[in-house]
């Protein structure tokens, strides 16, 4: 891509459109459970605890080192999220201009391709900042550097050695993000190899180069964890646990989530983005609520809210299972392994300064139980939208 007046006119057009689309966003402390989680982690391992350490999580550390990147360089607040994000996806559109460019000789199909793509993201749950946004720019990068790397049979071995070790080193990167885009991956060395593999002179050597950079990112990865001696509780979250996950999950729930999936792209962005806005600001507002009623050494306890809520309001954590999930839903306690009640009970002797339960799981009967339990030594504080906030009583009044 030439840089001159026009190409910096360009981006400045397309840095604003992403900006425009996202707009709302930056309105909103959360959108859904799992970036608020992300950058809870992120905040944790900025204050001296490592990735899966005081967090729960099944997914390899790189969105973690994302977003704790941006909290450092940023400020820790969701704003730094926003922004990491409008940039992530501009910095994406940019690669799928030239890979469209080189792949399809069109200038036309570029410029598509880029102004497309920001509208596209906001479907499929895309509005938050979920790993699947930071992924595919290091999936896309891996894919332009392949391409570059086998673009001239007549480049110079040295060249093309570091095309290729630098696409590795994005495709791996990918990996660390979410492991599915193992899939991608095979498939980008799959049409290296059916399509370009015989017309080239260093062939082997550009798989070797692919694979050697590849492996890099998780080699610094598990070499990091292994120094923190937070390996095994790595090893149990990304491959115990998701292997339960795997045996719990039927092709009737993969069904329903793929059918969701669709639905997502007329919901998020068509319908609800007034309901998103409506959310973060509760969150804003039960964290703003908290902070008059907690001291920084208090816990507080969401059952079944936000876990961005804990960010928010500088409380510390009650258990590793933060995502509501893990604890009040049957098969996703199974998958992480989680013991309840147990669990619950080793959070209440923690006598949290706050428990925090949303009035959309009455049939839960997990939620329900829970709730009888704060009876005895918790008052309702205030309810916000759907949600009540309680309070632990004084000694006294217990």
């Amino acid at each position: 891509m030439v840089v001159d007046a026009k190409s910096i006119g360009f981006l400045i057009f397309l840095l604003s459109w992403v900006l425009v689309l996202r707009a709302p966003t930056f309105l909103v402390s959360a959108i859904d459970w799992d970036e608020g989680l992300y950058v809870l982690i992120a905040s944790q391992w900025l204050s001296g605890h490592p990735p899966y350490t005081t967090v729960f999580e099944i997914k390899p550390i790189g969105i973690f080192a994302i977003f704790a990147a941006a909290l450092g360089a940023f400020g820790e607040s969701i704003a730094s999220i926003r922004l990491l994000t409008v940039a992530i996806v501009c910095l994406t559109s940019v690669v799928l201009l030239l890979i469209a460019r080189r792949t399809l000789h069109s200038e036309l199909a570029g410029l598509l391709a880029a102004i497309s793509y920001p509208v596209l993201s906001l479907g499929l749950q895309g509005l938050s900042s979920n790993t699947e946004l930071f992924f595919i720019l290091f999936d896309v990068l891996g894919l332009l550097l392949l391409l570059l790397s086998t673009s001239n049979s007549g480049m110079e071995r040295r060249k093309v050695s570091l095309y290729a070790l630098a696409a590795g080193l994005s495709l791996g990167a990918a990996v660390q993000i979410k492991y599915i885009v193992g899939i991608e991956i095979v498939l980008f060395i799959a049409y290296f190899v059916l399509i370009r593999y015989r017309s080239l002179h260093h062939a082997s050597m550009i798989l070797a180069m692919v694979a050697i950079g590849g492996v890099l990112p998780t080699l610094v990865a598990v070499g990091y964890l292994w120094t923190q001696d937070v390996l095994d509780l790595f090893l149990a979250s990304n491959f115990d646990a998701n292997r339960r996950y795997v045996v719990a999950s039927g092709g009737e729930d993969i069904w329903t989530g793929l059918m969701h999936s669709l639905e997502d792209w007329f919901k998020w962005v068509w319908v609800t983005v007034a309901a998103i806005i409506f959310l973060g600001i509760r969150a804003r507002h039960i964290a703003r609520y908290l902070k008059g009623q907690i001291s920084p050494q208090d816990s507080i306890y969401v059952v079944n809210g936000q876990p961005i809520v804990y960010f928010l309001a500088k409380a510390q954590l009650p258990t590793r299972y933060v995502f509501p999930a893990l604890i009040i839903s049957e098969p996703i306690s199974r998958v992480a392994n989680v013991d309840y009640p147990g669990e619950v009970e080793r959070i209440l002797d923690k006598a949290p300064r706050a428990v925090l339960i949303r009035d959309d799981n009455e049939g839960n009967t997990r939620v329900n139980e829970i709730r009888a339990r704060l009876q005895r030594d918790y008052v309702v504080g205030t309810r916000i939208a759907d949600t009540v906030v309680y309070i632990r009583k004084p000694r006294d009044d217990r």
